[in-house]
């Protein structure tokens, strides 16, 4: 049909549709806003007496205007009352509350849920309702009558944003039933992202309804007794996990004075960090999961243990980094310390990603194990034989390609029984300055970290990558193209 219609139809067609998309997208961002900045002097809602007057001029009106009550008439009365009250709501103020609201059960009566918002924002902007308990219920009445697939749709969308912002605004009840709605209507369209995204949602809702509940109850014993331990550690938790930050610190810092909270203090000392490393990180995590059983904050478990299953997933994946920082910082014992409670915390969380990096944890600690018991008795060999060169290439190797000492490992490498290993620690002990030769030197290391694997071959690597770098500084960007992808690529891992 539109492909006979003229080239200036087809255009102007196509204006109508942009336009029409824009006025949707505006429509409902309009909504968004109008619900999350409600005015603050707002009319009271008309007494039952009053309403039942107005509903008696509203029948009598359609009475004498429609006469008959069909879907027709029905459809035509709330035009009437939505161009009437919600339009133009300012020049008919007489009559409005009860016309919006006859408004809004028409249109859920008949299923028409893209009718709804309209009378209901009307009714929140101009009257002390409780919005989110008014759209629950128009939402929840709406869904038995729908008819249309794109009714069906815009009041599943609709309903969840709502019942996400009545979520945000502590409302948990009407968030729960709008929640409810929306995965009603995505079990009727058969809508797999909502049917995924709508449980888990609900699941924090319960938590966060019993948390904001404590909550509650511990405002009001700190307005009786301000110095209540208990209660300041339960609001200082809270609120960290509200993202409240100068609340906690407030509270922390009252609770963290009484010696049953000592963990508050760790916590607040790791959560003003700007940025944590691996190590700290874990702690972090740990204090968190611990922190329900240690404190009996049994309403505050879930969150507090869910916010400790986030920092596991954030600390995951730099878990190997942290522990060979470790190792070069403090040596093998913190390391070793560091990986089994990395392990021990990863386990906690059912994910099959978190279970492969706990599986890799354990192989890298296998192996760092190994390597300090053979640098161990290697030690000791070379005090009673200072040249025994398998002794010197034990020790060699665990100090600099374990715990990324080169300066002190270097000797112990030249005294290597491999020849190419020697030259190698030899011309690194050189430090030589020129481009030419620090390349080569760098690929002398990249073509022994082949033989390496793990931690290790990674650590021998990243040497390569140290002395790639001091040439690519000395030399114009062009040129040398396999060094730099080298580069780009160790850069990128890490």
């Amino acid at each position: 049909m539109l492909t006979k219609l003229p080239m200036k139809w087809k255009s102007i067609i196509a204006v109508l549709a942009m336009q029409f998309a824009w006025l949707a997208t505006a429509h409902c961002q309009m909504i968004r806003i109008s619900l999350e900045h409600l005015p603050k002097h707002r009319s009271a809602v008309p007494s039952h007496a009053a309403q039942a007057a107005d509903r008696q001029y509203f029948s009598r009106m359609f009475k004498l205007k429609y006469g008959r009550l069909n879907a027709y008439t029905s459809s035509e009365f709330m035009g009437y009352l939505d161009r009437t009250y919600a339009m133009f709501g300012q020049k008919h103020r007489r009559h409005r509350y009860v016309g919006l609201t006859l408004c809004w059960k028409i249109a859920a009566a008949k299923g028409w849920a893209q009718s709804l918002p309209g009378p209901l924002i009307a009714i929140c902007w101009n009257y002390k309702v409780s919005p989110w308990k008014l759209l629950a219920r128009a939402c929840k009445a709406t869904f038995p009558n729908l008819q249309d697939h794109w009714d069906a749709k815009f009041l599943m969308q609709q309903s969840y944003h709502w019942g996400r912002q009545a979520m945000h605004h502590n409302a948990y009840p009407p968030a729960r039933m709008l929640l409810a709605t929306s995965f009603q209507c995505a079990q009727a369209l058969n809508n797999a992202w909502y049917l995924r995204v709508i449980p888990p949602l609900s699941r924090r809702l319960i938590m966060l309804q019993a948390a904001y509940k404590q909550h509650l109850a511990d405002e009001h014993d700190l307005s009786m007794k301000p110095d209540d331990a208990a209660a300041l550690a339960r609001t200082a938790v809270y609120c960290w996990l509200m993202s409240r930050a100068s609340d906690a610190q407030a509270k922390g810092n009252a609770a963290a004075q009484h010696a049953a909270y000592p963990s508050l203090l760790a916590i607040q000392r790791l959560t003003q960090r700007k940025l944590l490393n691996a190590a700290a990180a874990i702690s972090l995590g740990d204090l968190w999961w611990q922190l329900p059983a240690r404190h009996h904050l049994l309403a505050l478990g879930p969150l507090a243990r869910e916010k400790a299953i986030k920092i596991y997933r954030q600390a995951a994946n730099h878990i190997s980094n942290g522990f060979a920082e470790l190792i070069h910082t403090k040596g093998f014992r913190s390391a070793n310390r560091f990986i089994i409670d990395a392990r021990r915390c990863l386990k906690r969380v059912d994910d099959p990603h978190l279970e492969s990096i706990r599986h890799a944890c354990k192989g890298l600690q296998i192996q760092v194990r190994i390597l300090h018991g053979q640098y161990a008795a290697a030690v000791k060999t070379l005090a009673a034989l200072p040249t025994n060169p398998s002794a010197n290439q034990q020790v060699g190797e665990y100090t600099c390609f374990v715990a990324a000492r080169w300066h002190t490992g270097l000797p112990y490498l030249e005294h290597s029984r491999q020849p190419g290993l020697a030259n190698t620690a030899h011309a690194d002990a050189a430090n030589p300055q020129a481009p030419a030769r620090q390349i080569a030197l760098g690929n002398q290391w990249w073509a022994l970290s082949s033989g390496y694997h793990g931690l290790m071959k990674n650590v021998i690597r990243r040497r390569a990558i140290h002395w790639y770098q001091q040439a690519l500084a000395k030399l114009s960007p062009g040129g040398y193209a396999t060094v730099r992808e080298r580069v780009a690529s160790m850069t990128h891992a890490k």
